[in-house]
C-alpha cells in the first residue's frame, strides 16, 4: 500500500502552507488537522453549556461526552466508554491515580519503575513511595540497543511487589517495550501494571485488552488532537479505588475521577481527532481490513488507518537512519537494525563528537527544521547512558512528515558537520532567527518540486512586510467568520428537529449575521488588494 502522505499533509493548515518549516518535534506535540481546530469554534457555537442540565445545549454537551468516550474506548480498544477518564494532561492523571492506589498500600510495599520512562510515569510514585514508606525497586536497561532487560524486571518482582509502572513506547530512544509481557508478569506476581501510552498512541495500534495492563495513560496533543490528557483503567478498579472529589460530584466512574469541569471544547475536538485517524483507516487503509478481522466498524477503521501510519513511519526511519549514519561523528542511540522497526517508533535520538546537541538544534532552527534537545524529562535514562549535562538531539517523525523532509534535515545536517568548527560556532552563539530564514532558495526549490514544479506564487508581486500583514488579517478575518457560518448552519441543522419553535427565528438571526460579516470582510479584503496592486492608498476601506 502506498500511503497518500500528500493528501494527508493538505489536512494540515501547519504543515502545508507556504514556507511551512520542517516539523521533527512531534514527540513534543503533534500538529493537528483542520477538523480539529474547526471542533472548537463548533463547540462554542452550537453546545457550549455544562453537563446536567434540563436545556438543549447541556443535553447536547452530554451526549457530546458520552460519544468522545467512546470514540476513545475505539480507539484504544476498550469496550465500556465509562473506562475512559478525561482529564487537564497526563501528568495530572498520573498524579491523581498514584495518590489513590497509595491509599491501598502500606510501608514496606513495592512499586518497580524503569529506566526508560519520562518522568511523569517516574515522579508520582517517587512521591507517594516517599510519602507512605514504600520501596522503589529499578529496571534496567540494556545498554547497546537501549530496550528494557526484563531479567533485572523478574529479579525486582517478589511478593511485596503491588504495582509496575513501564512506558509502551519510549519518548527518548523510540524503544516500543513488550508491554503485555511485562503486564502478565506483574500480575503473576499480584501486583498491578500502569502503562505510559503518550508515545505510541500516534504511532501503534493499541488495544488495552491484549496489552493486559490495568492503567493506561496518554495525551490527545501527541496524537494530532488538543491538550486534553487520558485515562483509561479497568472499570472495578476505578470503582473501587478511593477518588479524591468534591462531595457534591457524581460517585461512579468516570465522573469520580475528572474533578471541576471538564475542558468540553477540548473533549469534543478529542473526538474530531478520532474522527481524523478513522477516515484515514477508511480511505487509503482498506489494504490491512483482513489483519484487524476481529474488530468491527469505527474500532476496525481505527485500527487499520493507525497500522497504515506504522507502515509508512517505518520508511520514514529507515531513511532518518540512513542519512545519520551516512553522516561522520554521529552516535545514535537505540534500536537501528532494520529487521526490528517492529520493536521501535520513529523517535531517534543521536549525539556528534563536536557540537553539543543544544548548538546541533539551534542550527537546524535556523534553517526552520524544528528537533529537541535535551533530556525531554527522560530523566533516568539520560543519566543511565551518560548524557545528563546536554542531553541529545531528538528527531521525532509523524504520518504527515516526508522523505523530502528527511532529505533537506541530512543537507543542513551536513552543512553543520563538513563546515568549518570555528565559522560554525560564532553562528551558533546567535539565537536569533534571520528574517530571509523562509527565503531561502533551497526551500522554494523543493516547495515548487513538492508542487509538481509549479510555484503558485510566481507572478504574484512583492510587498512589503506591513503591507502582507494588514491583507493577512484581512483574510484571516473573512476566513474566521465564514467559517463561524458554516458551523452556525451545521448547528442549526444538528438540533432543528428538537428546538423549542422561539429559537428557529432567532438561530436563523444568527446564521444571516455570520454571513453579513464574512461577505463585508470579503470585501475589504478584495478592495485592499485591489488597491496595493495599483499604489492608491485613497482606495483603502
Amino acid at each position: 500500500m502506498i500511503f497518500p502522505v500528500d493528501k494527508i499533509r493538505a489536512f494540515f493548515p501547519s504543515v502545508s502552507r507556504p514556507n511551512a518549516p520542517i516539523f521533527f518535534d512531534n514527540p513534543a506535540g503533534s500538529q493537528v488537522p483542520y477538523s480539529v481546530m474547526d471542533a472548537f469554534s463548533e463547540y462554542f457555537t452550537v453546545m457550549n453549556a455544562n453537563q446536567g442540565g434540563t436545556f438543549a445545549t447541556s443535553k447536547m454537551t452530554d451526549t457530546m461526552m458520552h460519544n468522545a468516550r467512546q470514540k476513545v474506548a475505539d480507539f484504544l480498544g476498550a469496550t465500556n466508554p465509562d473506562e475512559i477518564v478525561f482529564g487537564a494532561n497526563m501528568t495530572t492523571l498520573a498524579f491523581s491515580l498514584s495518590r489513590s492506589l497509595a491509599q491501598t498500600m502500606k510501608a514496606g510495599d513495592e512499586i518497580i519503575l524503569t529506566r526508560m520512562d519520562h518522568d511523569a510515569n517516574v515522579a508520582p510514585w517517587l512521591r507517594i513511595a516517599e510519602d507512605h514508606g514504600f520501596i522503589v525497586r529499578w529496571v534496567d536497561i540494556n545498554l547497546e540497543d537501549c530496550t528494557l532487560d526484563l531479567n533485572t524486571l523478574e529479579g525486582a518482582l517478589n511478593d511485596r511487589t503491588k504495582l509496575v509502572a513501564t512506558v509502551h513506547c519510549s519518548n527518548a530512544v523510540g524503544t516500543l517495550n513488550p508491554v503485555a509481557q511485562i503486564s502478565q508478569m506483574a500480575h503473576a506476581a499480584g501486583a498491578l501494571c500502569v502503562v505510559d501510552a503518550v508515545q505510541s498512541a500516534p504511532h501503534v495500534p493499541i488495544d488495552v485488552l491484549a496489552l493486559g495492563c490495568d492503567f493506561l495513560l496518554c495525551s490527545a496533543y501527541k496524537f494530532f488532537g488538543p491538550h486534553v490528557g487520558i485515562l483509561w483503567g479497568r472499570y472495578d478498579l476505578l470503582e473501587s479505588l478511593p477518588a479524591y472529589k468534591v462531595r457534591p460530584a457524581k460517585d461512579y466512574s468516570p465522573y469520580r475521577w475528572e474533578t471541576g469541569t471538564p475542558n468540553f471544547e477540548g473533549i469534543f475536538a478529542v473526538g474530531s481527532t478520532i474522527d481524523y485517524i478513522e477516515k484515514i483507516g477508511q480511505d487509503y487503509c482498506m489494504a490491512y481490513s483482513d489483519q484487524f478481522s476481529a474488530y468491527t466498524d469505527r474500532a476496525k477503521s481505527l485500527k487499520m488507518g493507525m497500522e497504515g501510519i506504522r507502515q509508512y513511519e517505518k520508511t520514514l526511519i529507515s531513511r532518518l537512519l540512513n542519512v545519520l549514519e551516512g553522516t561522520s561523528g554521529i552516535q545514535i542511540f537505540g534500536i537501528t537494525d532494520r529487521t526490528r522497526f517492529d520493536e521501535r517508533c520513529p523517535t531517534v535520538v543521536f549525539i556528534h563528537d563536536k557540537y553539543t546537541p543544544h548548538e546541533i538544534a539551534q542550527h537546524f532552527a535556523k534553517h526552520d527544521i524544528y528537533v529537541w534537545d535535551g533530556n525531554y524529562y527522560a530523566v533516568e535514562i539520560m543519566a543511565r547512558l551518560g548524557h545528563t549535562e546536554h542531553g541529545m538531539v531528538r528527531v521525532g517523525l509523524a504520518h504527515y512528515n516526508t522523505l523530502a523532509e528527511i532529505d533537506r534535515f541530512g543537507e543542513v545536517l551536513r552543512q553543520l558537520v563538513d563546515g568549518t568548527e570555528d565559522d560554525n560556532r560564532a553562528d551558533l552563539s546567535d539565537d536569533s532567527h534571520s528574517d530571509d530564514s523562509h527565503s531561502d532558495d533551497s526551500h522554494s526549490e523543493e516547495a515548487s518540486s513538492l508542487a509538481g514544479g509549479i510555484n503558485p506564487f510566481d507572478g504574484i508581486p512583492t510587498v512589503s512586510l506591513e503591507a502582507s500583514k494588514v491583507r493577512h488579517e484581512f483574510v484571516n478575518y473573512f476566513v474566521f467568520h465564514l467559517k463561524v457560518y458554516f458551523v452556525s448552519i451545521k448547528g442549526y441543522a444538528g438540533i432543528y428537529h428538537s428546538m423549542p419553535q422561539h429559537w428557529d427565528d432567532k438561530f436563523m438571526q444568527v446564521i444571516s449575521q455570520n454571513a453579513e460579516k464574512a461577505m463585508n470582510y470579503a470585501d475589504d479584503a478584495r478592495v485592499y488588494c485591489r488597491a496595493e496592486a495599483l499604489n492608491h492608498d485613497d482606495l483603502l476601506p
